[in-house]
């Protein structure tokens, strides 16, 4: 289980750094589409707040200089009737009809220029307020198609990563089989190992214990005859062991150079020096060779001096000598 969620967590770390720039990029897109709607909006309302300020500002001067003419006009009227209230006749009255029709339409153009002008006021104002309401609506229908674009692509990003994620997942939890299994494989072939050498060293005990003394006894009356033999055989060296007595001893010579080369490569055996009062490795190999085994401990030895310095030593030689006589030696200490 803690595996799975290393190989889970490990895929998502792979898949941010593959697809963690894209992502990135598009959240940046959406977060510039909110600030530029929030901009234009902002921009549509403040030009409309602004303009309709402006108007209102100017709606007051504009109804003062209405007044003002109004004022005026009506004080140029009164000087005119006064110039002519004193006279009288056809023709002044004419006139002074004429100047109350004047003053009289005068008054009616003044008002409907007003009215108009503070029409114009307000028509521009409520302009202003549905062009910010456009503005906001633009704003509001461009952010949505940006959205939807964006919304688009991170649906895409998130199905790619997602199929990027568990095909990595996949990856990870197969080489965590392989593993296993080869993890599996060793431990296996090391309890074989194990098991077999186990089988080995319990075969060389029971070799060892059926050596009893009576087989010790035999082995040294061999020896004694091997010796006779060459002694009877002269020290021309026409006597010896026979060539079946040779074969075994070559095998056995064969065995411990084969378990004392590879105790050697293992590095569990090696040249050293005697000290006194102590054993080197390969004398105690020897010891090894002869209980656990069963060979015969001038064979053993032969053996050992072969895995550790590629000859017999000399004194191992005349010991072979007198044993196995001329030929059995030269037989026996061939290089392996």
């Amino acid at each position: 289980m803690a595996t799975s969620r290393q190989n889970l967590r490990t895929a998502r770390l792979l898949s941010l750094l593959r697809f963690g720039p894209r992502e990135g990029a598009l959240t940046q897109l959406v977060a510039d589409a909110i600030a530029q709607r929030h901009l234009a909006i902002q921009n549509a309302r403040g030009g409309a707040a602004s303009l309709g300020a402006t108007l209102d500002q100017i709606r007051p001067d504009v109804q003062n200089v209405y007044t003002q003419a109004a004022a005026d006009r009506a004080a140029g009227f009164g000087e005119a009737g006064q110039a002519v209230a004193g006279l009288s006749g056809p023709a002044v009255d004419a006139i002074k009809a004429g100047m109350a029709r004047e003053q009289a339409g005068a008054g009616s153009r003044a008002q409907d220029a007003l009215t108009r002008d503070l029409s114009e006021i307000d028509r521009r104002k409520a302009a202003a307020q549905n062009g910010a309401i456009y503005e906001t609506n633009q704003a509001q229908r461009q952010y949505r198609q940006d959205q939807a674009k964006i919304a688009q692509s991170l649906l895409g990003l998130a199905a790619e990563k997602g199929a990027f994620t568990e095909a990595q997942l996949a990856t990870l939890s197969k080489q965590d089989r392989e593993t296993a299994i080869k993890r599996g494989n060793l431990n296996i072939a090391r309890q074989r190992a194990n098991l077999e050498a186990a089988r080995l060293d319990q075969q060389g005990q029971l070799g060892a214990e059926r050596l009893t003394e009576t087989q010790r006894h035999n082995r040294a009356q061999e020896r004694l005859a091997r010796r006779k033999a060459r002694k009877q055989g002269g020290a021309g060296g026409g006597g010896g062991a026979s060539p079946s007595t040779i074969r075994n001893a070559h095998r056995d010579i064969r065995k411990a150079y084969q378990l004392a080369d590879s105790a050697r490569q293992a590095g569990k055996l090696a040249p050293e020096r005697v000290k006194p009062g102590s054993q080197t490795t390969g004398q105690k190999f020897v010891t090894f060779l002869t209980e656990k085994k069963g060979l015969d401990p001038l064979l053993a030895k032969a053996g050992v001096s072969y895995a550790l310095y590629g000859r017999v030593d000399p004194k191992i030689r005349r010991q072979l000598m007198g044993e196995y006589g001329v030929g059995g030696v030269k037989s026996l200490t061939r290089r392996r």
